[in-house]
């Protein structure tokens, strides 16, 4: 017979100290902190962009326009962050589309070569009104797609979409970035993929978290035991690339890399090159 369940346990224990045990332990996990006084009315997913041999493109949705199924103008604002998670250009638009977009490639400012942003919206207190909608109404998670293509074949390429990154992201009436997600004890991260030593990848690691975070990869496979292979050190709101190529792969039919970190969900954005094709090729996925 179980003398203290779950139900005892929060009655016994204050709140804070039951969250404590709770995050020591991984087990009712909280992803998100709604501690503090969030004015925002909105939070976003921490997208990926790339600069260089690659062209960004954004699909920003109008959300309140969906939901109402009539034309609102939304205000879009992008901002961006360089790979330490410093602000580095901020886009705004305005549009009474469902969708409005974006190139990240031909914004103006000093983008780095790879970084990570956010999309938040905010529309006009009329356009609450006629919808009879409170001021301060939540409009959920931005979730959106990033497009990614060569720069090499121009216009004739086509962009290869994935959603953004683990974030809860938003900014508040002052114009400061709140930061919702919260780091959890150390945590492996198994994707549910299998590498291949005769490809390259770009693993694209985003850090949503107000404090710096290492995230430590490793190599396994039946014939050899686990060995670390690098790690990364990730500001806050910053984004890293890890290279995984032949050397790092094991040439085994039962490979694994896996990786170790505090964040809440450490999933990477995947480039896959194949430079045994033709045509400079690659596709773009989570992991």
């Amino acid at each position: 017979m179980t003398l203290f369940n779950k139900k005892t346990i929060k009655k016994i224990l204050p709140n804070v100290l039951y969250k404590l045990c709770g995050h020591l332990i991984n087990i009712n996990f909280r992803y998100y902190s709604f501690s503090y006084n969030d004015t925002s009315t909105c939070a976003s997913d921490l997208f990926l962009y790339r600069k260089g041999e690659f062209q960004t493109h954004f699909i920003a949705e109008n959300r309140l326009s969906i939901l109402m199924d009539q034309e609102i103008t939304c205000h879009h604002t992008i901002t961006c962050f360089d790979r330490n998670g410093k602000v580095v250009g901020v886009v705004n638009t305005s549009n009474p589309d469902i969708h409005t977009h974006i190139s990240l490639s031909e914004i103006n400012q000093g983008l780095d070569e790879y970084g990570g942003f956010i999309h938040t919206t905010r529309y006009d207190l009329d356009s609450l009104k006629k919808c009879h909608l409170k001021e301060k109404m939540e409009m959920g998670q931005h979730r959106s797609y990033t497009g990614y293509r060569s720069v090499e074949y121009g216009t004739d390429g086509v962009f290869s979409y994935v959603h953004g990154n683990f974030g809860g992201i938003s900014i508040d009436d002052q114009g400061n970035i709140k930061l919702r997600a919260t780091t959890r004890k150390p945590f492996c991260y198994v994707p549910q993929f299998s590498f291949d030593s005769n490809l390259k990848y770009e693993l694209f690691f985003s850090n949503p978290t107000p404090k710096k975070i290492r995230v430590t990869l490793y190599s396994h496979s039946t014939y050899e035991d686990n060995s670390e292979i690098g790690y990364l050190e990730i500001p806050s709101l910053g984004t890293k690339l890890f290279i995984l190529d032949s050397e790092l792969i094991p040439d085994k039919t039962s490979n694994c890399i896996y990786w170790v970190s505090n964040l809440p969900i450490c999933r990477s954005i995947c480039f896959e090159h194949n430079s045994q094709t033709t045509l400079k090729t690659f596709n773009v996925f989570h992991t």
